[in-house]
């Protein structure tokens, strides 16, 4: 057991090891290649999703300890990297809704 894992009660509980084995869902299949505007709607939201849990739980984890805590700026770089995926994850819905004006 690492430090980190010393800090945190469970974090190397099996629950975070069972949702690394999940298997992905099915992609549906269609005749081409692309997906459609609708499907990437649906992956974003989806992603948009998984990225709040993950920014609430940095969040959570940097106003519980104290800056000078090596953990706290390991937290600061997980919400900085939830947030540039937030915003990636805005960007490709907006283009989607361009690509696709009949929604």
């Amino acid at each position: 057991m690492n430090s980190f894992q010393r800090s945190f009660p469970g974090s190397g509980s099996s629950a975070a090891t069972a949702v690394a084995r999940e298997e992905p869902p099915a992609i549906p299949q269609s005749d081409s290649s692309c997906a459609s505007p609708e499907q990437v709607l649906r992956f974003a939201h989806d992603f948009n999703n998984i990225l709040t849990l993950v920014l609430g739980y940095g969040e959570t984890i940097m106003m519980s300890l104290p800056e000078a805590h090596p953990v706290h700026q390991f937290a600061s770089q997980i919400c900085k990297a939830a947030k540039e995926g937030a915003r990636l994850s805005r960007d490709l819905t907006v283009l989607m809704h361009q690509a696709s004006p009949q929604r």
